[in-house]
């Protein structure tokens, strides 16, 4: 599986045969016999966790985790941890210094951001009131000078809408979002789509919103998106985030 485990490799063994997948649902149409894995669930309904270790919602099947393979050798089972985390060294003093610190890491990100935008077709955005998007949106427009299309989630619940948050920073630059709004015709059939795509438990009904986007990106053209996703939550994106890390802290008298 590849170094952060991005792309999903699930495997089972059933009457002595291996079974390896990209996806849960395959292996669950093959096996004889499976079981819940109750603590899978137990750990999703405390923590909204899934994807921590090798684990799924079944006990007979498995995933190759992040960095890993796992190799099969007469009937015995090893797994071998193939990335080290040493193919990226850098001077860490820099982290001394806040405005070196700033400086590497705005570096760093628009140069990843560049490497993703290697296409021979036209690239869009999605954008949504977080941290991450909004980084990389503004990184693309100042450093990078390159023309995307903006797709938007426009939540028709004011309290909890980011519309106005992501108007706002578009004009600076002269830019238009296309927004998408819930479709009010969605079913409970809808939401079990989204889970069959999904292959694990939701925490709330950005599903949704996630499809409508996609749906709306595919009929006009689009084949290349670049997004922000995790650096939200890894870098606090929004203020209960801060707010949370910091009565983990008090917790621990830190």
């Amino acid at each position: 599986r590849d170094r952060f485990g991005v792309k999903p490799l699930y495997y089972t063994i059933d009457n002595g045969i291996l079974y390896f997948s990209s996806e849960i649902s395959p292996l669950v149409s093959i096996s004889s016999s499976l079981t819940k894995n109750l603590t899978f669930f137990n750990n999703f309904i405390k923590h909204t966790a899934t994807d921590y270790d090798r684990t799924t919602q079944f006990n007979e099947i498995l995933q190759v985790e992040k960095g890993s393979f796992v190799s099969f050798k007469q009937k015995k089972k090893e797994v071998v941890k193939w990335y080290k985390e040493d193919d990226f060294k850098f001077d860490r003093s820099i982290f001394s210094n806040k405005e070196r610190t700033i400086n590497y890491y705005e570096e760093l990100l628009t140069d990843a951001i560049k490497l993703r935008l290697r296409a021979d077709v036209p690239v869009c955005l999605t954008l949504s009131g977080g941290l991450d998007s909004a980084t990389i949106y503004t990184l693309l427009k100042e450093k990078i000078k390159k023309e995307v299309k903006v797709f938007s989630f426009h939540n028709n619940e004011e309290e909890i809408s980011e519309t106005a948050k992501i108007s706002r920073l578009t004009k600076e630059y002269g830019d238009y979002p296309c927004f998408i709004t819930a479709n009010p015709n969605d079913t409970l059939k809808d939401l079990e789509k989204d889970l069959n795509s999904l292959e694990f438990p939701i925490w709330g009904l950005s599903s949704r919103a996630y499809n409508e986007i996609y749906q709306q990106i595919k009929n006009s053209n689009f084949k290349v998106i670049i997004e922000g996703h995790g650096a939200d939550e890894f870098l606090g994106g929004y203020p209960f985030m801060i707010d949370s890390a910091i009565s983990d802290y008090l917790k621990e008298l830190k």
